[in-house]
């Protein structure tokens, strides 16, 4: 049960800023800038900016929804 907590406050800051309606950048700010990403389209660099790129083109076309 600890365990489960320790994940659930680990993940919260990723939560709250995926669900902001202002801010979702803020995302961003809690991954290293030498991460490298192993599930976004190719046509996206496997990297920070990649992802950042990805979500937005994600984010703007569900504009209703996020």
């Amino acid at each position: 049960m600890q365990e489960e907590n320790n994940e659930r406050d680990a993940l919260q800051p990723a939560f709250q800023a995926l669900n902001s309606k202002d801010n979702k950048s803020r995302y961003f700010d809690l991954h290293d800038d030498a991460l490298v990403t192993h599930a976004i389209p190719g046509n996206f660099p496997a990297n920070k900016e990649g992802m950042k790129k990805y979500y937005g083109v994600l984010w703007r076309g569900m504009a209703s929804i996020s």
